[in-house]
């Protein structure tokens, strides 16, 4: 049984004089007992489930480790539940930890390291963690003396256990002073266990690294595991984590097993196949997947082809402590052409191939599309042409998507939870042809590409909780089919377009889409704040709802060209959205022709940087602006010199610095008409030649709804008469209003004129 005496004297036995006190039984503090108690076993010492390890303490010395990373690696945490009886604990370069006063120079627990323990009681120290990916379980040693851990869940020998360091080992012993010396032949240290530290005397520098058995080598979610239905991707061939050799064995083998595990499941009716945690590269293999001829330009990596399967990992790896599955992120010659393949499929991968693909479950885990470690390379390089040949490798690849959810085949009930998308030329997540049932997107990240973040029509899309960031656009969504979507609770952030959510390709079918309770932060990032973060083009039917989101730096939207049909976009709802950090943008610019309407929302510009509050082109328009705030907005756009028809706007609150204004350049041509464009216009005369004082002016007809309402303020004018007869507006008798004076007319489209009121 161990003793009072150190265990730091260990290090400072040196070579010849080691040996003989270990062959007398001594291990440089007290003599031990010829009778003391043997090395606990793993049944003195029980392991529990895999994410807890109990690790016995007599009185007195320990030398123990952990095979498990803690939770909370702190000391303090780890030795909370038992620190009455803790009276030091000692690392391997003398740190120590005191729990009485609170001393701690070793820092955190490192899973690598062994550590001697003195308790005044016999306890249990319980460790709740995971396992060390295999990439991170290596142990440097220096020449000398080590004090290391142990890092499998099951006895093995030393010369199983230290195979990897044979012939750099001068000597092994644990905290009993049995040793194991391969130069002398002695093997009192006859085997290594869980729960143990091991002091070890290496004669060069070197790594220790232990043969994992799985339970070690793979980890997988517990939850996962626990399914009754549960597959582990490892028995269904051979995996290998981390980076490796692009083209390599290992990643044809890794790309083989799940696949394989994908399949067999499936054709069996499906359940659940688990992926262990780590980082596991994959690409497309012609010779492991397809037909070598086959000439689809989306050729994946990993294929989902049957029905009632979850692909579930062992976490998002957005810290680098889940599953990351990184497929092939440079061009490959496949079938005679440059592609690079798509990340993730669901359903065969020949479109014209049509049974049904249904309940499809993909969570937990991360699909990085650059082939690389986090960090090493990003997808985004801000060229959106698309690639068709090897000189455009930078640009926005088709041929390389991240999850492509249907492919002209039917695909119905499919769940992406908890998954991250990052690293893809193309579309991140996206859908071919008109065949997708319902989808639902939940706490997802979608990031990092040339194209969009999410490219996908559905008869039902719903995304919750999730980021869309760094794209050319966050969305393309088809306004076609009588398809629907619903987006809440998530973030969009950095895009790259002048628009950024996109309806296009608009059939007049009926369509619901809801934006609701989101945010949209950095449109056109790549110059200036002075996106919008909607596009809406021909043939968009609608309803579409965008209520109660936060746009930052962002404007409300545009009207774009492109569609099916020639119809203008129709059915369009902004309502209750803040709108803020415009710099110098428009609130929202229509300059083709649309139907929408614009209710109580809140507009913001900075102090001095002023935009307008809405940009017109010449163009029809029709709809309701109303209750709306525009605070510290400029002026009004006019684009294009023809007439515009206006949507009805009333009730709105213009807390402006600047005016409204309609500058007459020209106030010589008594016969030139100006344009209100809100219900408050200023008219400001730029010359005033006195000989045509008063000015007589003409108003716009046929360009506005029935009723609307409008006050005219003469700003810088010593009188504008408004004169009876008038063909454009009609007064009982002439009117004239002085500076800062006023008069309202209301409009009757039937009539096609202003009439004054009263």
């Amino acid at each position: 049984m161990t003793t009072d005496s150190s265990l730091g004297r260990w290090h400072s036995v040196p070579g010849l004089l080691a040996l003989v006190l270990v062959c007398a039984g001594a291990v440089g503090m007290e003599a031990a007992s010829p009778n003391a108690l043997p090395l606990r076993s793993a049944e003195q010492t029980p392991l529990a489930p895999a994410d807890t390890q109990h690790i016995a303490l007599e009185e007195g010395w320990n030398l123990i480790s952990s095979r498990l990373v803690p939770d909370n690696p702190s000391m303090e945490s780890v030795f909370a539940p038992i620190a009455d009886a803790v009276k030091v604990v000692r690392g391997p370069s003398g740190a120590v930890y005191t729990p009485g006063d609170g001393t701690n120079t070793i820092g955190d627990w490192e899973v690598r390291a062994g550590y001697e323990v003195y308790v005044t009681s016999p306890q249990t120290l319980v460790i709740e963690g995971s396992p060390p990916v295999p990439s991170e379980s290596a142990i440097s040693l220096e020449e000398g003396w080590n004090t290391v851990s142990y890092l499998p869940s099951t006895t093995q020998s030393p010369t199983e256990a230290l195979a990897s360091i044979d012939g750099s080992i001068g000597m092994v012993k644990n905290e009993t002073g049995d040793a194991f010396i391969p130069g002398e032949g002695i093997t009192r240290l006859e085997a290594l266990a869980p729960g143990e530290g091991y002091k070890v005397h290496a004669t060069a520098d070197t790594d220790l690294e232990y043969p994992l058995d799985e339970e070690t080598l793979f980890t997988y979610d517990p939850q996962c595991e626990s399914q009754p239905d549960a597959h582990l991707v490892h028995n269904f061939g051979s995996l290998t984590e981390g980076r490796q050799v692009e083209d390599s064995l290992a990643i044809r083998e890794n790309t083989a097993a799940i696949n394989t595990a994908l399949s067999e499941v499936g054709q069996e009716g499906g359940g659940t196949v688990c992926l262990p945690k780590g980082i596991y590269q994959v690409r497309p293999h012609p010779d492991l997947l397809f037909d070598p001829d086959a000439t689809n330009q989306d050729y994946p990596s990993i294929i989902v082809d049957y029905s009632n399967l979850t692909l579930w990992g062992a976490g998002r790896n957005d810290d680098g402590n889940g599953t990351g599955i990184y497929s092939n992120g440079d061009t490959t010659d496949v079938a005679g052409s440059l592609r690079r393949g798509t990340g993730l499929r669901i359903g065969h991968p020949n479109s014209s191939y049509t049974p049904t693909r249904e309940n499809i479950v993909l969570r937990d885990f991360e699909l990085n599309g650059q082939g690389a470690l986090p960090g090493d390379s990003t997808a985004w390089t801000g060229c959106k042409d698309w690639q068709s040949r090897e000189g455009r490798i930078n640009c926005w690849d088709i041929t390389h998507k991240g999850i492509n959810v249907s492919n002209g085949h039917y695909v119905d009930n499919v769940r992406i939870e908890n998954v991250a998308v990052r690293s893809f030329k193309g579309e991140l997540l996206y859908q071919g042809g008109n065949k997708l049932g319902f989808i639902k997107l939940e706490n997802i990240i979608s990031e990092d590409t040339n194209a969009q973040g999410v490219n996908i029509v559905a008869d039902s899309l719903r995304i919750e909780d999730s980021y869309i960031g760094l794209s050319n656009q966050w969305y393309e969504l088809e306004s076609r089919w009588e398809s629907s979507a619903y987006v809440t609770g998530t973030t969009h952030d950095k895009v790259a377009a002048g628009f950024s959510v996109v309806f296009a390709q608009g059939d007049e079918s009926t369509v619901d889409y809801v934006f609701e309770d989101n945010s949209f932060t950095g449109c056109d990032f790549r110059s200036s704040r002075s996106g919008q973060a909607f596009g809406f083009g021909e043939g968009v039917a609608g309803p579409i709802h965008i209520t109660n989101n936060t746009f930052d730096g962002c404007g409300l939207f545009e009207t774009i060209t492109g569609g099916t049909s020639g119809e203008k976009p129709r059915n369009i709802t902004f309502e209750s959205n803040t709108v803020k950090n415009l710099d110098n943008a428009s609130g929202f610019r229509p300059t083709h022709s649309i139907n929408f309407e614009i209710l109580n929302n809140t507009f913001n510009w900075e102090e001095g940087e002023e935009g307008r509050a809405w940009i017109y082109g010449w163009a029809t328009y029709t709809g309701l602006i109303e209750g709306n705030v525009f605070e510290k907005a400029g002026s009004v756009g006019q684009n294009g010199g023809g007439p515009s028809m206006r949507p009805m706007m009333r009730n709105n609150v213009y807390s402006s610095a600047r005016n409204w204004d309609g500058r007459i350049t020209n106030p010589d041509d008594h016969g030139q008409s100006f344009r209100p464009n809100t219900e408050e216009w200023r008219i400001i005369l730029n010359r005033v030649d006195s000989d045509l004082i008063p000015y007589r002016p003409n108003l716009t007809v046929g360009e506005y709804s029935d009723g609307q309402e409008v006050e005219l303020t003469n700003m810088r004018s010593e009188r504008i008469l408004f004169e009876s007869g008038n063909d454009t507006y009609s007064v009982p008798e002439e009117k004239t209003i002085g500076k800062d004076e006023s008069i309202r007319f209301k409009y009757n489209s039937e009539e096609n004129i202003w009439e004054y009121m009263n």
